[in-house]
């Protein structure tokens, strides 16, 4: 099942609306930091950050992106990865889940490019998570001109994860918290023309890991765990996104940040 229903304009307005009236931000989870190379662990600062820790997902953005496109592909991801899990929580839903999840990216104009769900292939005797996910996005966007630098982004975000103990403990916290088995990965490269192109991964496997290395870095033999792929190349640019929706999406997301704003002041 790989198959995004088309909604009307008028639908994909009312499902953003209906979505945060059923959802309030007063009640989601307070989840999310940031950390880059150079700026290390903070409350999100779209001036330097170049990536994201949002629960159990991480979102990586190519150096060079503008600071508005950088807010809109971080905040439509960010939202449409929360609606999702709170549309389609259990642990057997998953791929509906994604499936919610590229469809509200799609009501925020993301246009679809490409998109595989399927059993990953294992080609080596082991394996980590981190290799996994950069293997899939590679494969999502090969020979896509608007693809070009996000395999390598996908490895510099998670090497930069390694580094980054505040914000892989955070991550690691999330994924065990979530006991889905899940987690995801968005990587984000703008072109010439100033659209932005995103790899969005979600990633679940079968067995829990070891305690060395959290998710991504524990080692597994092949053999003993089974892993399942969604993925999808969306393309956005800043001039189609409506600007209505965009404030209902901004401003959701800023009273979370909020939250946990004041979730770090109270050292929580």
């Amino acid at each position: 099942m790989n198959k995004v229903d088309a909604l009307t304009e008028v639908e994909q307005a009312e499902l953003i609306t209906g979505l945060i009236k059923c959802y309030p931000a007063s009640q989601a989870k307070v989840r999310i930091a940031g950390f880059s190379a150079r700026s290390g662990a903070s409350l999100i600062d779209l001036d330097n950050i170049r990536a994201v820790v949002d629960g159990p997902n991480v979102v990586g953005m190519l150096e060079g992106m503008t600071r508005r496109n950088k807010k809109v592909a971080l905040n439509t991801y960010r939202f449409a990865e929360i609606m999702a899990s709170n549309r389609y929580p259990g642990k057997n839903q998953m791929e509906e889940r994604f499936q919610f999840l590229l469809q509200v990216l799609t009501s925020l104009k993301w246009t679809k490019i490409v998109q595989v769900s399927k059993e990953y292939e294992k080609k080596t005797q082991s394996l980590t998570m981190e290799n996994v996910v950069v293997d899939i996005v590679g494969g999502i966007v090969k020979g896509a001109v608007g693809g070009i630098g996000i395999p390598s982004l996908v490895s510099d975000t998670l090497g930069s994860l390694k580094q980054d103990e505040k914000a892989l403990n955070l991550f690691n916290r999330s994924v065990e918290k979530d006991k889905g088995r899940r987690f995801g990965m968005a990587s984000c490269v703008q072109d010439n023309e100033g659209y932005v192109n995103m790899a969005v991964a979600a990633v679940n496997y079968s067995k829990e890991p070891g305690n060395d290395g959290g998710v991504l870095f524990f080692e597994w033999k092949s053999s003993e765990v089974n892993i399942y792929q969604d993925t999808a190349h969306m393309v956005i640019h800043e001039g189609d996104y409506p600007a209505k929706r965009e404030e209902e999406v901004n401003t959701y997301l800023d009273k979370l940040d909020e939250r946990a704003f004041q979730a770090i002041l109270a050292g929580k």
